[in-house]
């Protein structure tokens, strides 16, 4: 438990603000399939990390994200 506890001490919080680049980790990868997949756009923060995306071409993905699942995207 004291280890869990140092470890999430340590962690900084993922948040995303509206026009941030993502990626998603993929649902079920194989094991020679790519594990993130995207870039997608932040267009809305919603409570609790839940955040709804967009591809590239503005269409929208059918539910929110959580944060969990998400990173930043670097070009």
């Amino acid at each position: 438990m004291a280890t869990k506890a140092r470890y999430d001490n340590k962690l900084a919080p993922r948040h995303f603000i509206s026009g941030d680049m993502v990626l998603w980790h993929a649902l079920s990868p194989g094991k020679l399939q790519k594990k993130w997949e995207g870039p997608f756009v932040v267009t809305r923060a919603g409570v609790n990390g839940a955040y709804r995306l967009e591809e590239l071409d503005s269409t929208p993905l059918p539910h929110p994200w959580n944060t969990k699942a998400l990173k930043k995207y670097y070009e």
